[in-house]
């Protein structure tokens, strides 16, 4: 039996909520700093909508402090991963579809 996943991407976090309102999402990767709604407020309306069953990988460009990063962690964020280049988004979303 084969199992497929399709890869939607959003420009910004209303466009992932209209994605996200007409599909079941098996995992998310977010960036914090979207164009429009802050990341840290579309996980918190995900959590609300959606609940806890949903994995939130966070990749981000924004250096974060101690405080925001157990923020997301109780928020439930499966992991945090600093950007540094394209090659690691393009490298963990191969890594998602791939599983």
């Amino acid at each position: 039996m084969a199992l497929f996943m399709a890869l939607l991407l959003a420009a910004d976090a209303e466009t992932a909520e209209r994605l996200m309102a007409r599909k079941t999402a098996r995992a998310v990767v977010l960036d914090l700093l979207p164009p429009g709604i802050q990341g840290e407020a579309f996980l918190q309306r995900l959590r609300v909508t959606r609940g806890p069953g949903i994995p939130v990988v966070v990749l981000t460009q924004k250096e974060l402090d101690a405080a925001e990063r157990l923020s997301l962690q109780k928020a439930g964020v499966t992991a945090v991963f600093r950007k540094a280049a394209n090659l690691i988004a393009k490298s963990l979303t191969s890594e998602l579809v791939a599983s």
